[in-house]
Formats: C-alpha cells, structure tokens, sequence
C-alpha cells in the first residue's frame, strides 16, 4: 500500500550483500533471443487471453467453457493454471484441493503436481511436489520458478543466478522474468529489474489491467489520491490488487477507516492472499495507531505468505523488522 509518511526499511539489518559478491558477471539473454521467444509463446498467450475474455464475460457461466477450452489444450500449463485460478475464485480453496489431489493420484504427471503444488499448504509437501513435478517434465519452468521462488533467501545471491540460467534456457518464461523483477532490488541489482520490467507486456489483456494498476499507482506516488481513488474504483477488473489500491488511495485521503473496510473486504473474500495482511497491519500501525490490532495482522501475513510461496522478501523483511522492534519495547 502507498504510504505518504516514510516507511523505512534497513537494509543493511538484513542483506548485506553487494554486486562483488556474485561468482560471475550476470548476463541476460539478448533483446533479440527476447523478441524470438516472444513470438514463439504467443499462441499460448492467446489461449490465456481466450479464456480471460471468457470470464470476464461471466465468471460463473464462463467456467464450464474454459474447461473446455483447456481440454482441447492440455499442453498450455499456463491455461491449466488460470482455470485453476477460476476454480479457486468460484469453487473455494477445499473442492479446488480435493480435485488436484484426485488428478494427481489417477496421473503422475508434472502438471498435476505442479498444479496439486499451488493449492498445498503445508510447504515442505508443496517444495517436495515442485521437485516432483521437475523430475516428471524438467521443461515444466512454472515449477522451477515456484520452486526458485520458495528458497530464496535474502542475501543468497545465488537465486538470482539461477533465475538467470533459466531465462537463458527459457527466455519466453514470464514468470522467471517477473521473479527476477522481484528479487533483484533486494540484492542491489535494480540493472535486472529494470530489464525485467521491459520485457513486459507478455499478453494483451495483462497489458490492459496491468497498466490501469500502473496508473493507479503513479497518481499515488505524485500525491494526487483523489484521482487515483476515481481510477482504482473505474478498473476493469474485480480482483484483490484494485480493491487495495482503492484502499491505498482511501488512506492517503486520511480516510484510514474506510480504506481498513476496504481492505478486510479483500480478506474475507481472498483470505489467504499475504498482501491483503501486509496491508491491514500497515493500516492498523501507521495510520489508526492499533498497534497490538497490527501485530496479529502482521503475523498473519508471514503465516500466510510462508504457506502459500514465501516470495514477498521485502515485505517479510519490513514485518520482522517491525516485530522485532516491538519486541524491544
């Protein structure tokens, strides 16, 4: 969430770790072996851009026409992940569970333990089922990075190495360019993010939601809250990252009560979403001053981003740094 008043982070109380301490100079795959990947992947993105317009058509009637359209498709893993994705949203988290785990046990494939993977809450199964699934179809790069993505540890260089080999042998993988993304400010390498951030878009329809978000997000950051309070609630799409930008922009507004509903709205509707916890606390210690109400939000969000894939680092850094300084006092 924005925040107008400066949330510090440390991050010499956490990373330490510099350029010289990489064992080789990191290189990225080319702007042209990029552009030839891109081509090459763009029937699959057409396939998730076939199905996003059918949802957003209507959601609940939509469901049974992209169960179809994956059938005719069983080799798009991204398209096996956004029906899942669908199912989770109309079916709940118990019934989507119990159907990757049937799917699994009747086939032993890499994709149905990916996919069993990214409904598992206990970690150490999820970690041992993504190695099963790159040990079944080691070409299966949406489980690399969802494995990649679970061991990285701040200050361990090493994950960003890794991310790198793979997008040399996979520069069409997305999801190994948006991890990198992620990681790299964390290890002072804002080089990589920033190439990571160029290689996006990756599809239409991302295109369209991603750059309303953007929007949304840059009104924020120039302090104009009214106007990106008006574009957070005109966003085409109904998910939790609009929903808690609108409460970015309530709070910046001084309207901390509303923008809490709005964001305890997203919870009860994507309980195990961490960013929505993140967000709760950030509202509850910097804005309405309940800071034990803080403390149990706050821990709930390093509960539930350790159970689902443990990847937001920066954020896990600033709730540890906050706990342990309650903890002094």
């Amino acid at each position: 969430m924005a925040n107008s008043r400066p949330t510090l982070l440390l991050l010499a109380l956490s990373l330490n770790v510099s350029c010289g301490l990489f064992s080789t100079e990191l290189t990225l795959p080319s702007s042209e072996a990029i552009r030839v990947a891109r081509v090459e992947s763009e029937p699959d993105w057409g396939l998730l851009e076939e199905a996003y317009a059918l949802y957003m058509r209507d959601s609940k009637e939509s469901l049974g026409s992209v169960r179809a359209l994956q059938l005719e498709n069983p080799g798009s893993v991204r398209l096996a992940m956004f029906l899942q994705d669908v199912e989770l949203e109309l079916e709940g988290q118990a019934l989507v569970e119990l159907r990757a785990e049937a799917a699994f046990d009747k086939q032993e494939t890499g994709l149905n333990a990916l996919l069993l993977a990214r409904v598992e809450k206990d970690p150490h199964r999820r970690l041992r089922l993504l190695e099963m699934a790159l040990k079944l179809d080691p070409s299966l790069t949406q489980a690399k990075v969802h494995w990649l993505a679970m061991n990285a540890r701040a200050g361990d260089a090493d994950v960003l190495e890794e991310i790198i080999r793979l997008l040399w042998e996979h520069p069409a993988s997305a999801e190994g360019w948006r991890l990198l993304g992620e990681l790299a400010p964390l290890f002072e390498r804002p080089d990589l993010a920033r190439a990571a951030a160029q290689t996006e878009p990756w599809s239409g329809f991302e295109a369209t939601t991603r750059a309303e978000r953007t929007l949304v997000a840059k009104d924020l950051s120039a302090g104009d809250a009214s106007k990106a309070l008006r574009r957070a609630r005109a966003l085409a799409d109904d998910l939790w990252q609009g929903r808690l930008l609108e409460a970015a922009a309530l709070a910046q507004l001084g309207r901390a009560k509303e923008a809490l509903e709005v964001v305890e709205s997203v919870i009860r509707k994507w309980p195990e979403e961490p960013s929505a916890w993140f967000n709760k606390g950030l509202l509850l210690r910097d804005y309405l001053a309940r800071g034990a109400e803080a403390r149990v939000a706050f821990e709930k969000f390093l509960e539930v981003n350790q159970a689902s894939d443990g990847a937001n680092l920066k954020q896990v850094m600033q709730v540890e740094f906050w706990l342990s300084q309650d903890a002094r006092q």
